[in-house]
């Protein structure tokens, strides 16, 4: 299957894409190939592989701002529960992004994703059911 990027989205961030779950991982991941070599150490991969599906079912890139919503959507969109979400922040890789980032991009990206934030938590109000993290 060919990647498919308009206007720099690609094509399982189009809200008509017609891929299959797995073919709009595959097409995440052939993409942010460089950005997931982490994920791949023990308990990492247990938490990403939900988190990238997130990405996926979502709509969302890797963006920082992005990153902001995946976890948003994760916290209220799915059945993760709040214990289980705040052990992901801990691992290894989640806490290498922080570094990288920095405690005042963290900061700027949080009050930059609080719009979007905000719109997420209403649209999850409005789902029949939460999607399985687990599943």
């Amino acid at each position: 299957m060919e990647t498919e990027v308009s206007s720099n989205r690609l094509q399982y961030q189009n809200q008509d894409s017609n891929q299959t779950l797995r073919e709009a991982l595959k097409e995440y991941r052939s993409y942010n190939r460089e950005i997931l070599n982490y994920r791949n150490k023990g308990e990492s991969k247990f938490f990403f592989v939900p988190h990238d599906v997130c990405h996926v079912l979502f709509g969302c890139s890797t963006d920082l701002i992005d990153e902001a919503i995946t976890d948003t959507w994760t916290i209220f969109g799915t059945d993760v529960s709040l214990r289980k979400f705040y052990q992901f922040t801990k691992l290894e890789g989640h806490q290498e992004i922080i570094k990288e980032v920095g405690l005042s991009g963290v900061i700027k990206t949080f009050f930059k994703s609080i719009p979007g934030m905000v719109k997420v938590i209403f649209r999850s109000r409005k789902m029949t059911a939460k999607w399985k993290w687990d599943d």
